[in-house]
């Protein structure tokens, strides 16, 4: 019983941050498309 719990909850918890993840995905990769037209990183590490 506590193993379906388990398995149920973080299932739940999966859907309720879904939205967010790929919100933080959609960043990321925006991120990747800005470096590729500006040919600079949207970073401050610098790249030696």
């Amino acid at each position: 019983m506590l193993q379906d719990y388990h398995y149920y909850s973080v299932h739940y918890f999966a859907d309720i941050h879904r939205e967010s993840i790929c919100l933080a995905n959609a960043c990321d990769l925006a991120k990747k498309l800005n470096l590729a037209a500006t040919g600079k990183p949207t970073t401050t590490r610098k790249h030696v």
